[in-house]
């Protein structure tokens, strides 16, 4: 199968899931971060990377679609 609808949004059950798997990962807005927790997702970083996190989830989407039942995915 070739994957080819990879722009679309990705659906909202994608991104909750997505958000729940981050938050515990994001830091607060009201100010910068200490040094030390650089491992924090930034509201600018995540803003920044909007699209490309879309791109990913959708493909999470689009290989559980198509997949479920494959023995290789080749990526």
């Amino acid at each position: 199968v070739i994957l080819i609808n990879t722009q679309s949004t990705a659906m909202d059950s994608t991104v909750k899931e997505f958000q729940g798997l981050i938050s515990a990962f994001r830091s607060s807005s009201a100010g910068s971060s200490p040094p030390d927790e650089g491992y924090l997702i930034s509201d600018a970083s995540l803003a920044a990377n909007k699209e490309k996190n879309n791109r990913h989830m959708r493909l999470r989407e689009l290989l559980q679609e198509h997949s479920a039942k494959s023995n290789l995915v080749v990526l």
